[in-house]
């Protein structure tokens, strides 16, 4: 685990993430459910990472805000209505003021479940669609890395290229 970078481990806020027998299941696990979608392994990790990303900032935002009520004694809520001096001048926002004034913050989604739904809708519509970043090897069927001129190999390796070409020439 030490050879990985923090962004693989779900979990890790940290710059750098703490290794640990715990952390190294969870992301074995995390890895293994996405690898059965058939995504390249590059997009396995990546979403693991955007996954794992999300619910990071999440937990910090959640920590940081619990803080500032342990310091200062005030709820979010309470925050809020000290404040109603600003809602005097939405006429100087008009896109905040047709907002507020159609409902929008009455009752507003639990920001975690909407922003979670929207990171799995975006997975899953990479799963579904067949989105792929990287091509696979028309002989072996491994990844192809992209080339430096831009245009598009079909083979991962020369011996693959050259595999390709005797079988051609073979057949006439």
């Amino acid at each position: 685990m030490s050879a990985l970078s923090s962004t693989t481990v779900p979990g890790t806020a940290a710059s750098r993430a703490r290794c640990s027998v715990a952390n190294g299941r969870s992301n074995e696990r995390a890895l293994s459910i996405v690898a059965r979608t058939g995504l390249p392994p590059a997009q396995v990790v990546a979403a693991v990472n955007l996954v794992g990303g999300f619910v990071d900032s999440a937990a910090r935002q959640s920590a940081a805000t619990a803080r500032a009520q342990r310091r200062t004694g005030v709820s979010d809520e309470e925050w809020w209505q000290g404040r109603d001096s600003l809602f005097a001048h939405l006429d100087q926002y008009p896109t905040l003021s047709r907002l507020y004034r159609e409902g929008a913050y009455d009752a507003p989604p639990d920001p975690f479940e909407f922003g979670l739904q929207r990171v799995l809708d975006g997975v899953e519509a990479l799963v579904r669609d067949g989105i792929r970043d990287e091509r696979e090897c028309a002989v072996c069927g491994g990844p192809v890395a992209g080339s430096s001129a831009g245009r598009p190999r079909d083979y991962c390796s020369r011996a693959c290229q050259q595999r390709a070409y005797r079988t051609r020439r073979r057949r006439g």
